[in-house]
């Protein structure tokens, strides 16, 4: 069963296409608003013939203003691109390396999940993963055989914790700077989904308790990670 989260009115961004968010194992569902993406194109396709260089990452480097600065001003990457096959998220404090999935919209404006519990799903219509602007990425708390999933462990993050995204052995190195949990009728859609002026990860998945009802849970924990010395 899944369970619509409609946001009150006037509290989504309404330039574009609704969309509902999942992102649990209790496979519940957020209404948004996002940009609808761009109409397909009928010229050749650069980016489809080179999938390897579709994610370039910000340099690893020491941390730093001037590495943070040069990787911020960056252009996000165009609405609609994919990861490649090798990118993971890594965060060693909670024990995640999982791969990254490309996720994206259903036909009835439905946001995908990952298929299992042990994927990262990013959506194509935020940043990509490493790039200026804010990469939206979900994972499952449980699922429905199994008590643990990739994010089983998010809510014991804490401030300064490292999150990587690795690709064909490049590192881009980000720190979590805030972490909340909101009712899932008072969350900050805006705050949560909205852009970021430098490269910032966006993780989101369930907390609270499982109402098996509804077949929903309470609340949503959102963790926002960035490139050290960023704003």
């Amino acid at each position: 069963m899944r369970v619509t989260w409609v946001h009150k009115a006037g509290a989504v961004v309404a330039f574009g296409f609704a969309v509902l968010l999942s992102a649990c194992g209790g496979d519940s569902s957020l209404r948004v608003q996002v940009a609808a993406p761009p109409a397909p194109s009928t010229a050749p396709s650069v980016e489809a013939k080179s999938p390897a260089a579709q994610l370039p990452l910000a340099a690893p480097s020491a941390p730093g203003p001037s590495a943070a600065a040069q990787a911020s001003g960056v252009s996000g990457l165009p609405k609609g691109r994919v990861v490649s096959g090798s990118t993971r998220l890594v965060i060693p404090s909670i024990g995640v390396e999982a791969p990254i999935v490309t996720l994206g919209v259903d036909p009835d404006g439905r946001m995908q999940v990952p298929n299992n519990g042990t994927d990262v799903g990013w959506y194509n219509f935020s940043a990509a993963p490493g790039l200026s602007g804010n990469a939206v990425l979900s994972g499952h708390v449980d699922t429905a055989t199994s008590r643990a999933a990739v994010f089983t462990r998010l809510h014991e993050l804490k401030l300064g914790d490292a999150i990587s995204i690795v690709e064909n052995g490049q590192k881009a190195d980000f720190n979590v700077f805030w972490m909340r949990s909101w009712p899932d009728d008072t969350a900050p859609l805006n705050l949560i989904l909205g852009n970021a002026p430098s490269p910032t990860l966006t993780l989101i998945t369930c907390s609270g308790t499982f109402d098996r009802v509804t077949r929903n849970y309470t609340e949503r924990l959102v963790v926002r990670a960035k490139l050290p010395g960023s704003v």
